[in-house]
């Protein structure tokens, strides 16, 4: 098995996750991995049986905030299936929303490498420092939802990662790109171990309050 990266740029933009693809694909301990698109019709049980977990990806920073709820519809019945999640930058923001945070304007962008400090260590950041850069390029972050714990922060940033803390699922938000961050192959591997080390445990069962579409 393996990961499932959703890829939430348009396809006109298909060349900005290759870099995330390619790491991904790039580490051979994650298993065989694959790329769906945020507009397909995702088959969650199809998801379920062929994956470990699901990395959701960024998009290119002059998206806007419809770009965000537009992506959230389609992607909610994946955010509340259970399977394993890893989400990027508009896909953090996207689980925040789902759960109840709010995606807020920054007075201005934050670009480039940052210094990332972890305020709640967490087997994610396995093998890395208290502070680590990382590499950003967002104009938005989301807070925090209730059941939530905040992992890292920068200076402008004070939700740079998150995680779900209940016990029932495995659920991870970062704000910034780990594909383009010099500790991403180390996150990318703390993730996939905790997703197949959950899938050999048991099945997580889908949000009880939510109920899942068909598949078209």
């Amino acid at each position: 098995m393996g990961l499932l990266v959703i890829d939430n740029a348009e396809r006109s933009d298909a060349e900005f996750n290759r870099s995330l693809v390619d790491v991904i694909q790039g580490i051979k301990s994650i298993g065989s991995s694959a790329v769906a698109h945020y507009s397909d019709a995702l088959d969650i049980a199809g998801i379920q049986a062929e994956y470990d977990g699901i990395v959701l990806s960024g998009v290119p920073i002059e998206y806007s905030l419809e770009s965000i709820d537009e992506r959230r519809e389609r992607l909610e019945p994946v955010i509340r299936s259970g399977v394993p999640i890893l989400a990027i930058c508009l896909g953090h923001q996207a689980i925040g929303e789902v759960w109840g945070g709010e995606v807020i304007a920054m007075d201005e962008e934050e670009s480039g490498l940052v210094t990332t400090r972890v305020i709640e260590p967490d087997p994610l950041f396995n093998q890395i420092g208290p502070s680590f850069k990382t590499a950003m390029m967002h104009w938005a972050e989301v807070t925090a939802p209730e059941g939530f714990v905040r992992l890292a922060e920068t200076k402008r940033c004070k939700n740079a990662a998150m995680k779900y803390a209940g016990t029932d699922r495995i659920l991870y938000g970062v704000q910034f790109h780990p594909e383009l961050s010099p500790d991403g192959q180390t996150i990318f591997k703390n993730f996939a171990r905790m997703a197949k080390a959950q899938g050999a445990e048991t099945a997580v069962l889908p949000d009880p309050a939510y109920e899942q579409p068909a598949v078209a």
